[in-house]
């Protein structure tokens, strides 16, 4: 093995000053978008940060490519009126895949040897912060992305859609690129390993390292000796701000700049740095305070022997992709609305505007029933239930979102109103 002697310091200062001119990624704050939502954003990687660490794996460092990559494919998802759902939400403009992406020149993503050859995955979901979590953990594709041991980094898209997001992650790991993440709080280090299978095939990349050595923002060392790799190490008292990681497995070796301040585990709670292109907006002017409207339930449900309207009571579009209604006889998501005949062009459940509404009632109507007052319009309306359908009639009904129920309503009421969470 190469020791500190052979490699010299002002061997070491040269590899500390290489680094500095490679394209590096510390956090997501150089890449913006008009669109993104830096504060959903952090929220999404620190409940998956938060999963990968509750199975024993490392947690995602921010890669500013990555975030190019999900900011790409989620404007794109954004500027459709119709979301896809299942695989398609993945293919981009082109039909291409992620990986397919990943060889765009404005993204150009390493991989071991040959193109096919890529560790790089993609998860997407529009939906509430939890409602993807709960979405991905339930869906073994998504599961089996997020738990991979070879992803060591991340993008994350988030663009407000209703209530919810349009969330797209990018996962990818590079070819002799190993980052640390401090835990600050704990004066722990997180460190990661080369993972993927490809790197296993390929030479001159580092494989698995089983050792690494710390040193500061000068190069000089920061212990004695080689230390065991681990997942978790001691965060030197002295680092100061930056310090650097040098893995080795024995005949290659990989160094890793990690900033203290930036480079950092993100778990829920935490609070993002201010975004750096705020100074440079104009000082906004305060407007005159007007008096706060108070806050009213999101949703209005009216039924009868006829009919049951769901209403955006709320004076906001809503995303009600998630919403559906269940009682004893029949369940209806509001997506069963999406292909219903004569359906206004402009039905969209991700931005469903305030005061509109959907309608149901039985096939053996003559006349479709009015709709009530409270509904201004009606986006789509549909006919097929059978009497014996009609849940809200009798007893008690649930209000669910993303499967949670939100609210309960009595039938004898003919009204209720739900409180979206």
């Amino acid at each position: 093995m190469v020791t500190l002697k052979q490699i010299g310091y002002s061997v070491l200062v040269v590899l500390v000053l290489a680094i500095a001119i490679i394209p590096s990624a510390p956090g997501a704050a150089q890449t913006t978008t008009s669109r993104q939502d830096r504060a959903a954003m952090y929220e999404i990687l620190g409940l998956l940060n938060e999963w990968r660490l509750s199975l024993g794996l490392t947690p995602f460092r921010l890669d500013d490519t990555l975030e190019a990559m999900a900011i790409y494919q989620a404007t794109y998802l954004a500027s459709m009126r119709n979301i896809p759902d299942g695989p398609d939400i993945h293919k981009g403009r082109g039909g291409e895949g992620v990986k397919e992406r990943a060889l765009f020149d404005q993204f150009n993503w390493p991989y071991y040897g040959r193109p096919e050859q890529m560790q790089i995955g993609e998860i997407a979901a529009v939906r509430t912060a939890q409602g993807a979590i709960t979405f991905w953990k339930s869906s073994s594709p998504h599961r089996r992305t997020v738990t991979n041991p070879a992803y060591r980094e991340i993008g994350i898209a988030a663009f407000k859609r209703g209530v919810g997001h349009i969330y797209v992650a990018v996962l990818g790991a590079r070819p002799n690129v190993l980052p640390a993440l401090a835990d600050i709080e704990n004066d722990k280090l997180y460190l990661t390993n080369e993972l993927s299978g490809y790197a296993a095939q390929q030479q001159p990349w580092l494989h698995t390292a089983d050792q690494v050595r710390l040193f500061d923002s000068e190069g000089r060392p920061l212990s004695d000796d080689w230390i065991a790799w681990q997942e978790m190490i001691d965060l030197p008292q002295d680092a100061g701000n930056k310090l650097y990681v040098l893995y080795t497995d024995g005949s290659a070796e990989a160094l890793s700049e990690v900033d203290l301040t930036t480079d950092v585990v993100v778990l829920p709670g935490y609070e993002p740095p201010p975004d750096p292109l705020l100074a440079l907006l104009p000082a906004a002017t305060a407007a005159p305070t007007a008096t706060p409207e108070p806050p009213r339930p999101e949703i209005l449900l009216v039924y009868d022997g006829r009919s049951l309207t769901i209403i955006n009571n709320a004076r906001r579009s809503l995303d009600l992709y998630g919403l559906e209604v269940a009682g004893v006889q029949a369940r209806l998501p509001l997506t069963w609305w999406l292909n219903a005949p004569g359906a206004d062009e402009n039905f969209e459940l991700y931005a469903f505007p305030p005061g509109d509404c959907v309608q149901a009632w039985s096939f053996t109507e003559t006349s479709a029933p009015r709709k009530p007052a409270e509904c201004k319009v009606r986006r789509a309306a549909r006919s097929q239930l059978t009497r014996e359908q009609f849940f809200w009639l009798e007893g008690t009904f649930d209000v669910l979102l993303d499967g949670t129920v939100v609210g309960t309503c009595e039938a004898a009421a003919k009204r209720c109103e739900v409180d979206l969470p």
